[in-house]
């Protein structure tokens, strides 16, 4: 708290299966940090995708991406990193990230 780091505790009961595992397979892109120019790479891979493959999987998408990095995504980590960033957002509890189609996917709304 003295770090100014937001903390609780939580308990089991209080999320559902669907939700812990898709909890656990976004922690990992959490620390992402995209340049703005991967960023907007990765918004216009989602955007291509949500009007070409709205009933898709993301791992049924065709499309990737290349970050400046030199790192190689496919849409599935697209939108894995989206959503940790929370740039993106999907029914979380609900959808397993793997099985939600494209479509289901929007914009996160920033307040």
């Amino acid at each position: 708290e003295t770090q100014g780091v937001n903390w609780g505790v939580l308990y089991s009961e209080q999320f559902n299966t669907v939700q812990c595992n898709n909890l656990t397979r976004l922690h990992v892109w959490q620390g992402e940090k995209p340049t703005p120019a991967d960023a907007r790479t990765l918004a216009e891979a989602f955007c291509r995708a949500r009007r070409s493959f709205a009933q898709s999987r993301p791992s049924e998408v065709p499309l990737g991406v290349r970050l400046e990095d030199g790192r190689t995504l496919n849409f599935l980590e697209v939108m894995m990193m989206l959503t940790a960033l929370h740039f993106v957002e999907f029914p979380l509890r609900e959808v397993d990230i793997t099985q939600c189609p494209v479509g289901l996917f929007t914009e996160a709304v920033h307040v």
